[in-house]
């Protein structure tokens, strides 16, 4: 047996044991209570040391992380642990450990805070960023699957957002970095006239999701960049990236521009 070991846990519990008896006793009491509980400190202590799952830290035993605010806050147990990501882009996680199963559900599946598992790279990750407390770092697939945003981001720089989104007028995307260096790097170019480009109303959004579906059309990948968004999405800023498609694109694009404003004059 480890006797260090032992009086940590033991100074622990001691600990615990005086804190329930009041903030507010005297050195004298103090004295006397721990006096009175230094044996049963010792059986609680040997207790926890027989199990070989209980969790040390470098003060002795680690109490639960959902209930170790709570008065009679149980220690945890490695049993109970969870392997956890706080962003999708860490590519090192963190433990996280609980006295039950039900305190390791109720604290990773409950809250604004929850974490979902990534069906794709296999990982348990907040739901939302708690860096900044609002940005959802999940998608549902058409497929009805979670997937991570870093997921999801390999998925649509490879292959482009899905047209079934475009043609429901919905602009699929997400908020990349802020000079956009992932769609650059992986060979996308802004569409010439949609950099930055203000999104006010639906009209709005169907030029984008048109003008999507024409470069598809011609065999492009087309994706959005968020660039700035209103709290519940009604207006924003977005930038719209093709890979392929016309080998001119700028030429291409005022041919378009040029057809639809003679078309608005026509009354078409």
């Amino acid at each position: 047996m480890d006797v260090q070991e032992l009086d940590i846990i033991k100074r622990r519990v001691l600990d615990r044991l005086l804190t329930r008896g009041g903030p507010h006793l005297s050195d004298e009491l103090r004295a006397y209570a721990a006096a009175a509980y230094a044996e049963r400190a010792h059986k609680i202590a040997l207790w926890l040391h027989s199990r070989r799952d209980t969790v040390l830290g470098p003060d002795g035993p680690v109490e639960c992380k959902c209930c170790s605010w709570q008065e009679g806050a149980r220690f945890a147990r490695y049993e109970f642990g969870a392997y956890v990501y706080d962003t999708p882009w860490e590519t090192t996680g963190h433990e996280l450990y609980f006295c039950s199963d039900e305190c390791r559900d109720a604290y990773l599946y409950e809250g604004d805070f929850s974490y979902r598992y990534c069906e794709f790279c296999e990982r348990e990750i907040c739901g939302q960023n708690p860096m900044n407390g609002w940005h959802t770092q999940f998608r549902r697939t058409d497929d009805g699957d979670d997937i991570c945003l870093s997921c999801y981001e390999a998925d649509i720089l490879e292959h482009g957002c899905s047209r079934e989104k475009f043609e429901a007028y919905t602009l699929p995307g997400m908020f990349f970095s802020g000079d956009n260096h992932e769609p650059l790097e992986a060979g996308y170019v802004i569409v010439p006239g949609y950099d930055n480009a203000f999104i006010r109303d639906r009209e709005a959004v169907f030029d984008v999701c048109n003008l999507a579906l024409e470069l598809m059309d011609l065999g492009a990948k087309v994706l959005c960049g968020y660039e700035s968004m209103a709290i519940g999405g009604g207006e924003g800023y977005i930038s719209l990236f093709v890979k392929g498609g016309p080998a001119d694109l700028d030429a291409w694009v005022q041919a378009r521009n040029d057809e639809l404003f003679q078309r608005a004059v026509n009354g078409d």
